[in-house]
């Protein structure tokens, strides 16, 4: 059994994805130091992006058949990735995203 645990994030410094939800293709973001705002158009990917950084960091979301992940509509498989900071040292996690898990 795998066991869950919270891990201290201090700061997210960058999140991309490909083909997930309103991104087609490679996306990545970089956040600066201190406050950054999210701002743009209606379906512009504010939303995306939000829902990227959630799914990414909460287990037990990769599974289609609970809407809890969204494929671009071109694609049936998604990846996302995180580059953070906790514990005063740089982390890296990716998911893939694939049909039903």
């Amino acid at each position: 059994m795998i066991e869950h645990q919270t891990i201290p994030i201090t700061k997210i410094v960058s999140a991309a994805c490909r083909n997930f939800m309103a991104f087609s293709g490679l996306h990545n973001f970089e956040f600066d130091d201190g406050i950054n705002s999210i701002i743009g158009g209606n379906a512009s990917g504010k939303s995306s992006l939000i829902t990227l950084i959630y799914q990414a960091l909460t287990p037990g979301t990769s599974r289609r058949s609970n809407s809890q992940w969204y494929p671009n509509n071109n694609s049936d498989q998604s990846l996302l990735e995180l580059k953070f900071i906790a514990d005063d040292k740089p982390h890296f996690l990716r998911r893939v995203m694939s049909g039903d898990n």
